[in-house]
């Protein structure tokens, strides 16, 4: 999964083979390494770069897809999708984890590029 992670950010243009920069992916809710788990959210970014973004990992077994933060109603039912069949609990808890993130980080950035 790794290596899909950062093929995704070569063709998006925000590394390129040549450069050291790395990527993370890290659950949503607890911060675990992508891979520990067969199905969940992470956040996937590069690392040192400050200007790069942010994207959503959804992880069920093999399958994948990768979303940005823009639109909040299509990530709210890919958790949906995602958690089908588990307990109202567990799919609180992403939804709640999924909105953390969306207000902290997607928000917060849009919020301070319209100062600058």
């Amino acid at each position: 999964m790794k290596a899909v992670v950062r093929n995704f950010f070569i063709a998006k243009g925000e590394i390129d083979d040549e450069n050291k920069l790395d990527t993370a992916a890290y659950d949503i809710c607890d911060g675990t390494d992508i891979g520990t788990k067969e199905k969940g959210i992470y956040v996937i970014r590069t690392v040192y770069r400050t200007d790069g973004n942010d994207y959503l990992f959804f992880k069920n077994g093999a399958d994948f897809e990768i979303l940005d933060f823009k639109d909040l109603q299509l990530l709210t039912n890919k958790t949906f999708d995602l958690y089908k069949g588990q307990t109202a609990e567990e799919i609180y808890n992403q939804l709640e984890c999924l909105l953390k993130w969306y207000k902290e980080t997607y928000l917060f950035k849009i919020k301070n590029k319209k100062k600058v």
